[in-house]
């Protein structure tokens, strides 16, 4: 799905290049998911796939459930849904 399709603009993450400092800047984009990390090593390698790995469990869940996509309710409590890490 594009920034455009979700109602985003890309200069609407302009503010993104507001961040002064001296920290390692790393971005990852995957589908919906977009990440600014700042850290003092170069971590985007790894986050990428923790990004990766993390939208697959996901997107499994999602194919069992496609109704858990648009719901506008919590999602009741499953046993085999995602996890945090």
């Amino acid at each position: 799905m594009s920034h455009e399709r979700i109602g985003l603009k890309k200069h609407q993450r302009e503010y993104r290049q507001l961040v002064h400092t001296d920290l390692v800047a790393c971005h990852v984009a995957v589908q919906q998911t977009d990440l600014s990390i700042y850290t003092d090593i170069p971590v985007r390698d790894i986050a990428r796939e923790v990004v990766l790995r993390q939208r697959g469990h996901l997107e499994f869940y999602i194919q069992q459930w496609p109704e858990f996509v648009s719901e506008l309710y919590p999602w009741q409590d499953d046993p085999f849904a995602p996890r945090r890490p």
